[in-house]
């Protein structure tokens, strides 16, 4: 991807019973970020049938040997076995989720739920996060806009799953401590104009959509939800499926542009 870095997504939940295919590669696995990990196999290792709750891939070893076959995790489901040189689609991804009309990529889908009143003090964030952001992404990078900002004056700390949203999808009931991590979490946090952050607001994705990166904005969102143990609600998941229709696996990940620049501060 000449002049284009793509931003990783760390999975920590991150995905029905049909033959779900799996990326070959590690470094293509990584660079997804489809599924977790690539989870590295000993000779100890045995082909097994346990439920997890996380997403996994490895090669099934038998008699202390690597197989050509693979076993695919996904959450609430038993494992599937298919051949690791088998390629994951976004139209596969899609049907694996539609056994399990409660669970949604490893969410909870239920009403939003506010159990207790509301206040962003609550969810403080520091005053250099916006920096530490663009350092981290090596400049100052607008991904709902697709665009490079010249000074931090140009743009506000916008979060991803909004503080409000994450508050009436579980986080009411969280302990002090897990909503500051959340407001303070990188992974949470995008730099947007201010007419776009005022735009979006706490407004999920059945209410608000970027006029880029959709695809990226919408697989995030349910990462850092599943991160944090939040639901969603059936109005959200269906604007997000709807979105996943048209993504391919690539557009799951963000690309951020070369050309910005960090400026000091």
């Amino acid at each position: 991807m000449c002049g284009i870095r793509a931003l990783t997504i760390k999975w920590s939940l991150p995905r029905s019973p049909i033959r779900m295919k799996c990326v070959q590669s590690l470094g293509f696995l990584l660079w997804l970020n489809v599924l977790i990990a690539l989870v590295v196999s000993s000779s100890t290792t045995i082909a097994h049938d346990e439920i997890t709750t996380t997403y996994d891939w490895h090669k099934i070893v038998a008699d202390d040997e690597d197989t050509d076959e693979c076993h695919c995790h996904v959450p609430g489901e038993a494992p599937v076995e298919v051949s690791c040189d088998d390629v994951l689609t976004m139209e596969l991804l899609l049907e694996l989720e539609r056994v399990d009309q409660s669970l949604y990529f490893g969410l909870r889908v239920e009403p939003e739920n506010t159990c207790t009143e509301y206040n962003s003090a609550e969810y403080p964030y520091g005053s250099t996060i916006d920096v530490i952001k663009a350092k981290e992404m090596g400049g100052i990078f607008g991904a709902f806009e697709n665009q490079c900002f010249d000074t931090f004056k140009d743009v506000d700390v916008d979060h991803l799953v909004a503080r409000k949203e994450a508050h009436d999808s579980g986080l009411c009931a969280a302990e002090a401590q897990i909503k500051i991590n959340f407001a303070n979490d990188l992974e949470n946090i995008a730099l947007a104009s201010a007419s776009v952050n005022r735009s979006k607001s706490d407004r999920d994705p059945s209410d608000w959509l970027p006029d880029h990166n959709a695809c990226w904005y919408v697989w995030q969102h349910m990462h850092i939800k599943r991160k944090y143990q939040m639901t969603i609600d059936e109005a959200e998941k269906k604007a997000i499926d709807s979105i996943l229709q048209d993504c391919s696996i690539e557009e799951l990940v963000l690309e951020i542009d070369e050309s910005c620049t960090l400026p000091e501060y």
